[in-house]
């Protein structure tokens, strides 16, 4: 395996807006994409906002598919295999001065709810909205938390597990302390102290970061999706969609859709040339 450094991504940069400690850009993969082993010189935090691709690794292969969020560390062999052509991923690199004693490379904390706030960028950045870099700075420090140290972070990670584990059943209070064996009460401080937000509050933008990512992956009426997500109703989804993303669900979908034809466009323009 001889592994090159890349400068450029795999695929086409549609959009792409550089800040102090981080650049912000969207790749849509096509049939020009290479697949070539390689690595990078920068920390990356990839999420799949449409499609699919299999990433290869030397420690595994998985594929990656709307809502998963992959990150890959400075100077780290991989590859990027298309599955789904038109593919659009959203990749911010990390600068080396992002990370200090506090923050580490290394740490990087998977967590689900990180995605939502990557889908968010990826609408600002397709609708040209400012952005703001201590907003932002924060949020993806939050994903490099470090390893869990506390007991509140140890029992708050179960939680988050089964959450997301079980994210279309809504498990409730009763139900979380039977499979965790943990006290309604306790689950609900450690949760808290640990995370900063009620499990209603979790649950709720776990409901979101879902429609969102259906709504941006496939035809469904926004009723079915406002039903699959375990949404009261269709209004209750729009609401609740519009109130954390800054877009109604009509809206996400009409954008997504506009960003794909002009990628397409683009495409075709340089296949006649």
């Amino acid at each position: 395996m001889g592994a090159k450094l890349r400068q450029e991504f795999s695929g086409r940069v549609v959009e792409k807006q550089k800040f102090d400690d981080f650049t912000i850009s969207i790749i849509h993969f096509d049939s020009c994409l290479s697949n070539d082993w390689h690595f990078h010189d920068k920390t990356l935090i990839c999420t799949v906002v449409i499609g699919s691709y299999r990433d290869v690794s030397t420690k595994h292969i998985q594929e990656l598919t709307p809502g998963k969020i992959r990150c890959y560390q400075k100077g780290e062999a991989h590859q990027n295999i298309p599955i789904d052509l038109h593919s659009v991923v959203l990749i911010v690199e990390l600068e080396d001065r992002f990370f200090n004693d506090q923050i580490s490379r290394n740490n990087f904390t998977l967590d689900e709810l990180v995605n939502l706030d990557l889908i968010q960028m990826y609408l600002d950045l397709i609708t040209k909205r400012i952005m703001q870099p201590k907003d932002l700075v924060s949020k993806l420090r939050l994903a490099f938390q470090g390893q869990v140290s506390t007991e509140y972070d140890k029992r708050a990670n179960e939680i988050k597990a089964v959450l997301n584990d079980r994210w279309n059943e809504f498990p409730s209070l009763a139900e979380l302390s039977s499979v965790l064996k943990i006290h309604p009460v306790t689950i609900s401080k450690y949760f808290s102290k640990a995370i900063g937000i009620t499990i209603s509050e979790y649950v709720r933008k776990i409901k979101i970061k879902r429609a969102v990512l259906v709504i941006l992956n496939t035809e469904k009426t926004m009723a079915e999706i406002a039903f699959a997500c375990g949404f009261s109703d269709q209004s209750h989804m729009i609401r609740l969609v519009k109130s954390y993303m800054g877009y109604t669900p009509g809206h996400i979908r009409v954008l997504s859709q506009e960003n794909q034809s002009r990628f397409k466009h683009l495409l075709q323009e340089n296949y006649n040339n």
